[in-house]
């Protein structure tokens, strides 16, 4: 069944330009429908979409009202920042909505972040999720409360040195093991933790306190 997208923005012209480009890629998988905020229904409940993307503000007074009429329905919200607002993207994270999405993104990776929401995982910028690892660092102490059966001890070992910002040649330096050897223990991490690239996984370990920093 065909999914629906609508995207609400102050910008209707420009994402209508957007729209045009993703119905001709994605085809027959998502139905694209832009409002602009001024248009947009008092209520919430008038909108019939599987998926809401917001193309968010520094200062967006209708934020709030949209994450609260929506946050109980079946939809998949998603929030566009045309620009990094450290305390906002805070705000937004804690939220938990499926992606978090960034004003320079290519159509490439728009299209790749609205594909994998629709499998059902969540999508987290690399701009953006560098930023959350970061605030994560600063506001964790850290401890090992680690799920069993994911990984290896030595995938855990790359994976907390992963978190402290080391390139694959200083882990396998710190670790004494060879640079192929951490290049295939990141790919198997990445792969088990369903994370598409190294901050992410730092992001998700920090987050759940897998991993010590010191």
């Amino acid at each position: 069944m065909m999914k629906k997208l609508v995207i609400v923005t102050e910008y209707g012209l420009m994402w209508e330009g957007i729209r045009l480009t993703l119905a001709e890629a994605l085809g027959n998988e998502i139905h694209i429908q832009v409002i602009t905020k001024q248009n947009a229904p008092l209520s919430g409940g008038t909108i019939d979409a599987d998926l809401l993307l917001l193309d968010v503000g520094a200062n967006d007074d209708q934020l709030s009202y949209w994450l609260k009429n929506f946050e109980s329905k079946d939809i998949k919200i998603i929030v566009w920042l045309i620009e990094i607002h450290k305390q906002l993207l805070l705000k937004l994270f804690r939220q938990k909505l499926n992606g978090y999405f960034f004003g320079e993104m290519e159509m490439n990776d728009l299209l790749t972040a609205l594909r994998t929401i629709l499998k059902g995982k969540q999508y987290i910028h690399p701009e953006l999720s560098a930023i959350l690892l970061e605030e994560y660092i600063y506001l964790t102490k850290g401890g090992k409360d680690r799920p069993i059966g994911i990984l290896t001890k030595q995938e855990w070992k790359v994976l907390e040195e992963i978190s402290r910002g080391k390139s694959n040649q200083d882990i396998a330096k710190d670790l004494y093991i060879s640079s192929y050897t951490v290049n295939n223990h990141v790919s198997s991490i990445l792969k088990k933790l369903h994370v598409s690239d190294r901050t992410k996984a730092a992001l998700l370990a920090v987050q759940n306190k897998w991993v010590e920093l010191h």
